[in-house]
């Protein structure tokens, strides 16, 4: 996950721009996740999901500055 990505900005850009300043990252995958709002309504936020073909994590993403990356653990629901 990368936080600090600006809501107007399409997964294609964010995508396009990963991978031309990162030359080691290929993505697979990804979206952006979604919170409540005072409504209860569901709408985009700032954090997006990457899903990236390696063998380890790169704890840093180049964008327009060094971006931090954490892994992402789906929460379980039970039923």
């Amino acid at each position: 996950m990368i936080k600090k990505i600006p809501e107007d900005m399409s997964m294609d850009e964010v995508k396009k721009i990963i991978e031309e300043e990162n030359s080691n990252i290929v993505i697979s995958n990804l979206f952006r996740l979604g919170r409540r709002n005072s409504s209860r309504e569901f709408e985009d936020s700032e954090v997006v999901y990457l899903e990236i073909r390696s063998e380890s994590l790169s704890n840093k993403i180049i964008i327009w500055e060094a971006i931090p990356v954490s892994p992402y653990v789906q929460s379980i629901r039970m039923l």
